[in-house]
């Protein structure tokens, strides 16, 4: 599943995220890639229960539906106020 973000890496380029369900640790979790050098990072940990894996080099949550529907509720990825 991919999901467009509003952040732009260039001047005609949104970057794409990336959800893959993965298993670490004996937990199902819902993994996030997407190009490091945005300010994506940032708007995915304001969602908040994020966290960094330095085992899978991306920003995961544990794979339940609420969490995929929040992420998909802030697809545009909007700071919150």
């Amino acid at each position: 599943m991919c999901l467009r973000g509003a952040m732009k890496t260039t001047k005609n380029t949104i970057p794409v995220l990336t959800l893959k369900k993965v298993v670490s640790l004996r937990k199902v979790l819902l993994a996030v890639y997407f190009p490091y050098k945005t300010k994506i990072k940032e708007l995915i940990k304001n969602i908040g229960g994020y966290y960094f894996s330095n085992t899978l080099k991306t920003w995961y949550i544990l794979h339940r539906r609420n969490n995929l529907m929040i992420l998909k509720k802030n697809e545009g990825l909007q700071k919150k106020s």
